[in-house]
């Protein structure tokens, strides 16, 4: 096979694309996103970010979390877990903005929210854990998420 046809999210630690070959870890965390965005933002809802920003309007709290599922999905499927600059991000700021400007509303910190952005790793990350490069990669998505966040808070 050529490297031109082979599928850049089945390789092996060597390169190789048998048929034995694992997806990246970037690649596993954005069809974990696809597949699942619905359990997952009804848990990220649940979280105290969503509930603090969206108080009592559970189903506006659950649409915001879709529409940030549906964003790192992108992020993570372009394997620019990394790059606050990926466009996922860049489309997830208006988003992390409202939910910051509603967390400073009762006194929140950037930090804060820097905080309870972190918490939305675990959901994530528990439907990922027999995936090492999987984990990887949800840690490197939700540490660059949690940047963002804390900068569209300081906006």
């Amino acid at each position: 096979m050529r490297d031109a046809d082979r599928d850049p999210a089945m390789t092996c630690p060597d390169g190789s694309s048998g048929t034995d070959a694992v997806p990246r870890g970037d690649a596993v965390v954005a069809e974990t996103l696809r597949a699942r965005s619905g359990r997952i933002a009804h848990r990220w809802a649940e979280t105290a970010l969503f509930q603090a920003a969206y108080r009592d309007r559970r189903e506006a709290a659950v649409e915001a979390a879709h529409r940030l599922v549906d964003a790192l999905a992108e992020v993570a499927e372009t394997g620019r877990c990394t790059d606050p600059r990926a466009a996922g991000f860049t489309r997830a700021r208006p988003y992390l903005a409202e939910i910051a400007a509603a967390r400073a509303m009762v006194g929140a910190t950037a930090s804060q929210v820097g905080l309870e952005v972190a918490e939305l790793c675990e959901p994530l990350a528990a439907l990922v854990r027999d995936h090492a490069d999987a984990r990887a990669a949800v840690a490197e998505l939700m540490g660059t998420l949690r940047l963002v966040a804390m900068e569209a808070g300081a906006c």
